[in-house]
């Protein structure tokens, strides 16, 4: 795909919008699940480690969509993967609100809803960082910040639902929701079409230019006009008599010819037609073998493995998820062992959801006004807060204790979303951002699936959440040491290339 030089805005600003839409209608219904387990629960009459599937299915899904997805973006573009993961997600879930057994669930909600909304995220995030570089943090911010208000404001409004329309109607309300994606998809407009449009202008100013020229110059051939006579008439006739008997002649001495032709002929021609079919066959299929191997090879950009920082920077997405994602799992229920009331525990995930909404649109901010604070700085600092916040809230056992934890962490949160495009920026070469975005993202899915179960299974061996929550603490800590090393990381790596490439260059010229 071609670089462009981004606007640094205009037209950027509604990508963005277009960006905390999907982020907003994803991720909340995502994190709204927890109320529609509730009522799966009581629907199926399942225990509830089988109904938890569809959530762990829900999650696990990703690890095929997203390489998916960038291989979509790089065969197609931005605004179709969007629209039409937007049209098929609203009819998995429009179809989850007719299933009568939880198998059925498993299938169309779990997989099928799952798997079109894991396709949204890559190039939700990727169009915006080729309408932005300057302000692309600001942009990030905004875009993101559609989590935090998707997760507030869900959380709340499926309960409505639930209460006065039952889960099915429940689901086709949702279904109807989730076709916003729609909308942001038609935002995503490639950039390539500035260029493509003033191009095709200019080609009219052209066309109809030379139309104009050409149509005011005179005509530089003229011919005269006599009447028809009958002796042309007559000439005209014999002249046609002559040819037209001459043509009969040549074509019965030359049918014959033909004839015998064919007759020797029409067995070699059928030989030569098979054995050109055949080569036709075996030559599509090579091609559509190498078309596809080419189509799955460009959802994976397996050399960035090469490079140290990256490979850090992916430890610390690795970390943070697995950590976040558990700590906001299982918060509800570690306020109930802490005897607060369900419903002070239940407003816990949604006070973090308003944190990270107005956060990532702070952090977003201070990250593109503020030139004096690198965005490494913001993004493993995040992280350390987060770790500490978390090993302190094992001793703040009332609602305050567990409502300023939730905060601190959402707040923390808010700041690595927005910032890690912007790190891999500057770490990296801009047409292996894309790439990059899609393995983070992928770190963070397959982090999900393992880390929520294993806190969970350390609750149950320790009746308690203490040792699980100083594991959770140490996971962000590691992730904010690793994310500290990544610049440093970077330096060696490109100290080690320039001192490979004077080596050789200084070979190449010791052999001349």
């Amino acid at each position: 795909m071609a670089d462009v030089e981004p606007p640094d805005g205009g037209f950027g600003w509604f990508v963005a919008l277009g960006t905390f839409i999907v982020f907003f209608v994803v991720p909340g219904q995502a994190y709204s699940f927890g109320v529609l387990y509730v009522e799966f629960l009581d629907a199926f009459g399942a225990s509830k480690a089988s109904t938890a599937w569809i959530g762990t299915l829900y999650f696990s899904t990703g690890v095929v969509a997203i390489p998916l997805s960038m291989a979509l973006i790089n065969k197609y573009s931005h605004r179709k993967v969007m629209m039409i993961g937007g049209i098929t997600s609203s009819i998995g879930i429009f179809a989850s609100s007719f299933v009568s057994s939880l198998g059925q669930m498993y299938i169309i909600y779990g997989v099928m809803t799952s798997f079109c909304h894991w396709l949204l995220s890559v190039p939700a995030l990727a169009i915006v960082r080729r309408y932005f570089r300057k302000r692309l943090s600001i942009a990030m911010g905004i875009g993101v910040s559609g989590t935090g208000a998707g997760q507030f404001a869900l959380s709340f409004l499926t309960q409505i639902f639930i209460d006065n329309y039952g889960w099915r109607g429940t689901l086709l309300i949702l279904s109807a929701i989730n076709l916003n994606i729609c909308v942001a998809g038609a935002l995503f407009r490639p950039i390539e079409v500035y260029h493509f449009i003033k191009q095709r202008n200019c080609q009219n100013t052209i066309d109809a230019t030379m139309c104009s020229i050409s149509s005011t110059q005179p005509s530089l051939k003229t011919t005269e006009t006599r009447p028809v006579t009958v002796s042309d008439v007559s000439l005209e006739n014999n002249i046609y008599s002559d040819c037209k008997r001459h043509e009969l002649e040549e074509a019965d001495e030359s049918e014959s010819l033909v004839i015998q032709n064919d007759l020797s002929e029409h067995g070699e021609e059928i030989r030569d037609d098979v054995a050109a079919s055949d080569h036709n066959i075996r030559r599509r299929i090579q091609s559509c073998a190498t078309e596809l191997r080419n189509f799955l090879k460009g959802g994976f950009d397996w050399s960035l493995f090469k490079n140290l920082a990256f490979v850090l920077i992916i430890v610390t997405a690795f970390g943070s998820q697995a950590a976040s994602m558990a700590a906001l799992t299982h918060g509800v229920k570690r306020g109930r062992d802490y005897d607060i009331s369900s419903l002070l525990s239940s407003s816990l995930p949604a006070i973090m959801g308003m944190a990270q909404f107005l956060g990532r649109i702070f952090w977003g901010i201070v990250g593109g006004v503020s030139k004096k604070v690198k965005p490494i700085i913001l993004y493993g600092g995040s992280m350390a807060v987060a770790g500490i916040a978390s090993i302190i809230s094992i001793h703040t056992t009332d609602y305050t204790g567990q409502l300023v934890y939730f905060i601190i962490l959402g707040i923390s949160m808010a700041c690595i979303t927005p910032t890690y495009p912007v790190v891999f920026t500057e770490l990296l070469e801009s047409d292996r951002v894309d790439h990059a975005i899609m393995f983070y993202i992928l770190a963070q899915t397959v982090s999900t699936m393992l880390s929520v179960p294993f806190v969970g299974w350390m609750r149950d061996i320790n009746g308690d959440y203490d040792i699980a929550y100083y594991v959770i603490g140490m996971l962000f800590i590691v992730a904010a040491i690793c994310a500290f090393l990544a610049p440093v990381a970077n330096k060696y790596v490109v100290k080690r290339n320039e001192e490979k490439r004077k080596g050789t260059t200084c070979f190449v010229s010791s052999k001349e």
